[in-house]
C-alpha cells in the first residue's frame, strides 16, 4: 500500500473514535458527579442566604467574570441552571447532540465555577479544560446516540478519524 501524505497524517494524527467515545462518557461522568458533589451543599454554596450571596462574589473579583450563576442568588435560578447542566451532562453521556451538549456542558461548567471561585481546585480547572476541547473533538462519532441516528453502520466504526482538536491539518471528520 501506498503511504500518501494524507494517509501519514491521519495515521499520525488520527484519533480512534471508540477511545473518544469513552472520553465522552468519562467526561459527562465526572461532570455529573461534579454536580452532586455541588448540590450537596447547594444553600451554603450557591444560595444568596449562605455563605458568598451574589453581591460578595462579584465584589470579590478585581477583573469582571461572565457566569450565568451570578445573575441571581435566588434559589429557583440555582436549581433551574443545575437541572439545566445535569440534563446537558446526560446527553453528552449518551452522544445526543453530543456537540452542543460538549459547549452547553462547558458554558454551565465554567458558570458554575465562577459563581464560588474560593473553592476552585487545579482539578476544576483541568475539567473545564477537557470540556474546552472536547467542543472540537468528534466525540459522538461512534458509541452514541447520534452515530445511531446519522448511520447504524457507523455505530461501530473503528477507523481514526481527525479534527481541528487533533491536528492542525483540516479533514474530513466521519472518513
Amino acid at each position: 500500500m501506498m503511504r500518501t501524505p494524507g494517509n501519514y497524517f491521519r495515521a499520525t494524527f488520527g484519533l480512534d473514535l471508540r477511545s473518544l467515545a469513552a472520553m465522552r462518557v468519562g467526561l459527562a461522568g465526572v461532570v455529573l458527579t461534579d454536580l452532586a458533589i455541588r448540590a450537596s451543599d447547594f444553600h451554603a454554596m450557591y444560595s444568596s442566604a449562605g455563605l458568598a450571596p451574589v453581591e460578595f462574589v462579584r465584589d470579590l473579583q478585581r477583573i469582571p467574570v461572565w457566569s450565568l450563576h451570578l445573575l441571581s442568588g435566588s434559589d429557583a435560578w440555582q436549581i433551574f441552571l443545575f437541572g439545566l447542566a445535569t440534563l446537558f451532562a446526560v446527553a453528552m453521556l449518551v452522544g445526543y447532540q453530543t456537540r452542543m451538549a460538549a459547549v452547553a456542558s462547558w458554558v454551565l461548567l465554567t458558570s458554575v465555577q465562577m459563581r464560588m471561585p474560593l473553592v476552585l481546585n487545579a482539578g476544576d480547572t483541568l475539567l473545564r479544560v477537557a470540556l474546552f476541547w472536547s467542543m472540537f473533538l468528534p466525540l459522538g462519532g461512534v458509541w452514541s446516540m447520534d452515530a445511531f441516528r446519522r448511520d447504524k453502520a457507523s455505530f461501530r466504526r473503528d477507523k481514526p478519524s481527525g479534527s481541528l482538536g487533533s491536528s492542525p491539518l483540516r479533514w474530513d471528520v466521519n472518513p
